[in-house]
């Protein structure tokens, strides 16, 4: 009798023991869904990260291409309107010149 009681009491500890277990593995399993899950996310934003850098790496090539292209513009208008002030200069004292003459 005494020794059923205590097989009984053995029994009920092993099934409260393997209660926890049951418990900790779910924990455990949900714990590695939690993990998988927010790893796929940071990869997910890696590879966007990524995308949006490779994104701004042409915004800033077309940026200095239209920089270099505008300074090409306006060093070449100055150098037309340098040679255009140089022909009027030169039309005005040919002008000057024939006035004189006459």
């Amino acid at each position: 009798q005494a020794s059923w009681k205590r097989l009984e009491q053995e029994k009920e500890c092993l099934e409260a023991r393997l209660h926890v277990l049951d418990s900790s593995l779910s924990d455990s399993k949900d714990r590695d869904r939690y993990l998988s899950d927010s790893l796929m996310h940071v990869q997910s934003s890696l590879k966007q990260q990524q995308q949006a850098d490779v994104h701004v790496g042409f915004l800033v090539d077309g940026f200095h291409k239209g920089m270099d292209d505008l300074t090409n513009n306006l060093q070449r208008s100055d150098s037309y309107a340098k040679t255009s002030r140089s022909q009027q200069d030169c039309f005005e004292k040919d002008l000057a010149e024939q006035g004189r003459l006459y």
